[in-house]
């Protein structure tokens, strides 16, 4: 039985720890995006090893002028859908007189061409390496719905083993409490007696 009570705690433990892991993730991937700023998930290795594969970047928005050689930035293939095609690159060349940006990969051996400034979907400021399958779960028609689900029957499963177990706890150490008593009791009538005892 107490090897049980470890079990279920273990398995409270690790359910408290999956919500608020998961809590934590949501808050990471959509806070942000109250201050228009994007996490997109890339899918190739063009920018490795700086950006693997995997990785979400979070992408800026509001930060589209004043674009420089080195920026790492997010652009679509289709002039204003952020729905569309995307593509993180380094800014590779910048052409002031025709408002043209040329970009490339880190890991390609020829820049990408030149595309116009309105294809820009923002900056990238950070990213979080190899946690793309989370996002794209998070972002998946059922992937909200199953994870609260899950969360819930797990949390609603623990609370259940909890209540089952902890009435076993209290009476086993109300038991134990019960058990030590006389124990304790005898030792001091004991030393009780041995101390009354005059010599004869």
């Amino acid at each position: 039985h107490g090897k049980m009570v470890k079990l279920v705690k273990f398995f409270d433990n690790c359910v408290w720890t999956a919500t608020m892991l998961t809590c934590l993730m949501v808050a990471v991937f959509t806070i942000p995006q109250l201050f228009h700023i994007a996490p997109f998930v890339v899918r190739s290795g063009s920018m490795e090893p700086n950006i693997p594969t995997g990785s979400v970047v979070f992408v800026n928005k509001n930060k589209t002028e004043n674009i420089r050689v080195g920026d790492i930035i997010t652009f679509s293939l289709a002039v204003g859908d952020d729905n569309g095609v995307l593509i993180t690159h380094r800014v590779y060349k910048v052409d002031k007189d025709k408002g043209l940006i040329q970009t490339k990969g880190d890991a390609n051996d020829n820049p990408d061409g030149f595309m116009s400034k309105d294809s820009i979907i923002g900056t990238v400021i950070c990213y979080m390496p190899r946690v793309g399958f989370l996002l794209e779960s998070f972002q998946s028609n059922y992937g909200y719905i199953i994870m609260a689900v899950s969360l819930a029957i797990l949390n609603v499963f623990s609370m259940i083993l909890n209540h089952a177990i902890l009435p076993y706890k209290q009476s086993s150490q109300y038991n134990a409490g019960k058990n030590d008593a006389p124990v304790k009791i005898h030792a001091l009538q004991a030393v009780s007696d041995a101390d009354g005892e005059q010599p004869r």
